[in-house]
């Protein structure tokens, strides 16, 4: 799992540099996309900044991964819990905002406290294995 913690991290760091500039274009043509749904304006940076901030902890996580007390099904839980939960909470600010003519967020934004939920699972989990480790 310390793999795809890299893998993944990596690849989500890289795909925000090409939505952030997509973002970027939308404010500076002042393009309808943008423009026209206040609720776009706010929850897509927000979900960004989440995408971005969560991306660099698992990379961080990634590396602590062999450094806990823990099993190695727990790690692998862990681990689990920590990716499903980086993409759900992003991305339930995305799809909460994305369909067209919302002045509310949709039920997809019910993704963004399972996936806070699923990355304090793994956080609280992470913590045990570190409490638990021996000093070499």
């Amino acid at each position: 799992m310390q793999r795809w913690c890299q893998i993944i991290g990596w690849t989500l760091l890289s795909f925000l540099l090409l939505s952030g500039g997509t973002m970027s274009y939308f404010i500076a043509t002042q393009h309808p996309f943008w423009t026209e749904h206040p609720l776009r304006q706010h929850f897509i940076p927000i979900g960004h900044a989440h995408a971005g901030l969560l991306g660099i902890i698992m990379l961080l996580y990634g590396l602590y991964l062999d450094k806990v007390n823990l099993s190695q099904q727990a790690r692998n839980w862990a681990a689990a819990l920590y990716i499903i939960g980086t993409l759900l909470m992003p991305g339930g600010f995305l799809m909460g905002a994305i369909k067209p003519g919302l002045t509310t967020p949709s039920r997809e934004f019910l993704l963004t406290p399972i996936g806070g939920l699923l990355i304090g699972i793994s956080f609280i989990t992470m913590a045990i294995g570190m409490f638990r480790t021996r000093k070499a």
